[in-house]
């Protein structure tokens, strides 16, 4: 969060100086010089493809991969579905289960085992 304020104040101040030339009516966090969008191939290869590669993420990573990233972690952190349904903007709770049903299906493993593990010990039951 230090990062982005940083980020907001820097380009509150780059607009301040460029004036009526610097548009960014939506308010967005990454914006070309001028405050409008971000073309995505034009970010994907002067800074996407080099932030994966020091990340050392897997070649062939997508930003819409960091939104599922996302997703699945929040889910396997035990976030409510309901919250990572609002957060990913989807129309439905039933949308996200049927796109991370997997995600919930290995949680449910997890929680199986884990219960085995509390009843039964290290032994398996």
């Amino acid at each position: 969060m230090d990062k982005l304020t940083e980020w907001q104040e820097y380009q509150k101040r780059y607009a301040s100086q460029l004036g009526d030339k610097f548009c960014n009516r939506l308010g967005t966090v990454f914006t070309n010089i001028y405050g409008n969008y971000l073309h995505y191939d034009n970010f994907r290869t002067r800074y996407f493809n080099e932030m994966c590669e020091k990340a050392q993420l897997p070649e062939g990573f997508t930003f819409h991969g960091t939104r599922h990233t996302h997703a699945t972690m929040l889910l396997m952190a035990g976030v409510n579905i309901k919250i990572v349904s609002q957060r990913l903007g989807h129309s439905s709770v039933s949308f996200t289960l049927d796109t991370y049903g997997h995600v919930i299906d290995e949680m449910e493993r997890s929680a199986a085992d884990m219960m085995g593990t509390l009843l039964y010990g290290n032994k398996k039951g």
